[in-house]
């Protein structure tokens, strides 16, 4: 609940200054935005005030102009007559003394990472198990996202990310690892949902697996893995990197599967409906079944071929360049592949713009007709600035090739 007669200032996850309750100044896509990146530095800032220099760069950490001195004049003046049109209670809002600008100090201000970074100190310095482990959370849960995301190409501004962001994860892992001595496996996935919620791809996913895994929710935390192993190659053009893979496969191990009899567990491995097509996975998963075929070649009539699917852009004869792809051009291309492939065979993304299938006792002849279909059927409705290629290797066995080769 806001309190009357002070200024409540939002960093975290957007930005925003409300005085009771009315909004004072928001968006910084805006024609106001210099005054807005103003507020934002010397609100932040105002109780040791900012230089005038430093001020100038903080602002205009991006402009060409020669002048910003005069650019500053014009900005603090503007925000000055900006505000008196406000809500707010009339004051000198910008003032310089000794050499630095301060926000004045008639209107009280609240801002949301100093709550943030108060309640931290106060779970750090907390002696209680008990009471650290709420001061803990409640920290956690004060914690709203990125700082000023809207102006992360600001270098000042990327500096309080990275250390808000450290100090986060300081408190929030203490907290995981109360829990989890507690075993209080519905707090840590509490506390790993909110997690992933304000941190996406930053590795709080695998607090969720571990609070599924020991709850008993073994596919689920399975489903979880795929899913966010998937997602860091689609948005990050990367895979989960080795440690955390190994601590997950570990935490399947400690699973407590005491209670389940063959006929469950077949249940759980099997797929609901084979439909003859290629198999859809994650890489970590696609990783698991290279290995064990590896293993199994010996054993193998025919060889298996890795195969390495690339889209590019054409730009004439001056070759191609890296694209990201949109969702319904991903989704395109994993369905050419699938229907282009047998149910023996696996298909995954392994990056951005790169997919891998896994052929299973094939010919030469039967690797060029599946090259061919998914070619044929990927650039079925799609532009023809868009093209796909290949490099194919066939697998020979785990002493010469144990990992893929130059993949």
């Amino acid at each position: 609940m806001e309190e009357k007669g002070i200024l409540e200032v939002r960093m975290m996850g957007d930005f925003s200054v409300a005085w009771d309750g009315n909004n004072i100044c928001s968006n910084p896509k805006t024609p106001d935005s210099q005054i807005t990146r103003l507020l934002q530095v010397l609100i932040y800032n105002r109780k040791e005030g900012v230089e005038r220099s430093k001020l100038q760069s903080l602002i205009f950490d991006d402009s060409n102009s020669d002048d910003t001195g005069h650019l500053l004049r014009s900005v603090i003046y503007n925000a000055q007559k900006k505000l008196e049109q406000s809500d707010l209670p009339h004051a000198r809002y910008i003032e310089f003394r000794d050499g630095r600008y301060y926000w004045t100090d008639d209107i009280p201000v609240r801002i949301d990472t100093e709550i943030f970074e108060h309640l931290c100190i106060e779970a750090e310095l907390e002696r209680d198990p008990d009471e650290k482990l709420d001061k803990l959370l409640k920290a956690t849960y004060a914690y709203k996202g990125d700082f000023l995301p809207d102006q992360t190409g600001l270098s000042w501004v990327a500096g309080e990310e990275r250390r808000l962001k450290h100090i986060f994860r300081l408190n929030t892992e203490e907290a995981a690892e109360i829990l989890r001595e507690n075993r209080d496996y519905a707090g840590m996935e509490k506390l790993g949902s909110y997690a992933v919620s304000v941190c996406p791809l930053d590795d709080w996913e695998t607090l969720l697996v571990e609070a599924y895994i020991f709850t008993g929710r073994l596919s689920a935390a399975q489903t979880l893995y795929e899913k966010t192993a998937e997602r860091y190659q689609k948005e990050l053009g990367i895979r989960p990197v080795p440690e955390q893979a190994n601590r997950i496969e570990h935490l399947f191990e400690q699973a407590d599967r005491t209670h389940y009899n063959l006929e469950d567990i077949e249940r759980d491995l099997s797929e609901e409906a084979a439909d003859g097509r290629g198999m859809y996975c994650a890489y970590p998963i696609f990783r698991g079944i290279y290995r064990a075929l590896i293993r199994s070649l010996p054993a193998q009539s025919m060889p298996s071929w890795l195969v390495l699917c690339t889209l590019k852009v054409e730009k004439g004869k001056a070759g191609s360049v890296r694209i990201d792809l949109s969702d319904a051009i991903a989704e395109h291309m994993k369905t050419a592949m699938c229907e282009s492939t047998e149910s023996c065979d696996i298909v995954c993304r392994f990056g951005r713009e790169q997919y891998l299938i896994l052929l299973r006792n094939r010919t030469d002849s039967d690797c060029e007709a599946i090259k061919r279909r998914i070619k044929e059927k990927f650039e079925e409705g799609e532009k023809k600035s868009t093209a796909v290629t290949f490099s194919v290797r066939k697998i020979e066995g785990h002493e010469s090739d144990s990992e893929g080769g130059a993949l």
